[in-house]
């Protein structure tokens, strides 16, 4: 059953946040901000909780999330604090799941290089520079699997679990198919 690795999502606060007064204070473990650099702050609530990027426009992005459940609540805090300590009213901050990151194995070694010429695509996959290829499955928009030969696979940029399933069964039928056919080498 693929495993989910890590969550990205974000939204819209709704009102503007003045970014300056979130640095110093003691509500957060972390924050980062280096106008010089870059437009918004980070922000960790808790040591090891996922990082918010907060703009001046009141958009937010937060990553690193272990779960969407995770996500949802490091904006529910993040809200909470911002009302309670800075005085913002956000009545109801827009929210969507921007992509997950899900992992599985794939029950044998795979030889990428016999891979990527069975898929018949462009797919990525140079041994001196990644050891994974890259495969992005057709009409399957921003979906991203990166395959190992031990058989490890992280599929990125699915909004969904149901979807990330649909995708490696899809995957993983298509591989036994594979091997399955006796010209398809393995090691």
């Amino acid at each position: 059953m693929p495993e989910l690795v890590s969550a990205v999502g974000g939204g819209d606060f709704g009102v503007p946040i003045e970014i300056r007064s979130l640095v110093n204070s003691t509500s957060f473990a972390y924050t980062n901000y280096e106008p010089e650099v870059i437009s918004f702050i980070t922000i960790r609530i808790e040591e090891e909780s996922p990082s918010v990027m907060v703009y001046a426009s009141g958009k937010y992005n937060i990553a690193g999330a272990d779960s969407v459940q995770d996500l949802k609540d490091t904006r529910d805090e993040l809200v909470s604090i911002l009302q309670s300590e800075f005085g913002y009213e956000i009545d109801s901050p827009t929210f969507e799941v921007r992509y997950l990151t899900v992992m599985d194995q794939y029950d044998r070694e795979i030889e990428l290089s016999e891979l990527q010429t069975a898929l018949d695509t462009e797919q990525e996959y140079d041994p001196a520079t990644n050891p994974g290829l890259v495969y992005r499955p057709e009409d399957e928009g921003a979906a991203v699997f990166s395959i190992y030969r031990t058989g490890k696979i992280l599929l990125t940029g699915v909004e969904t679990q149901e979807k990330a399933n649909q995708l490696f069964e899809d995957l993983f039928d298509y591989l036994d198919e594979l091997f399955a056919d006796e010209e398809f080498s393995i090691p």
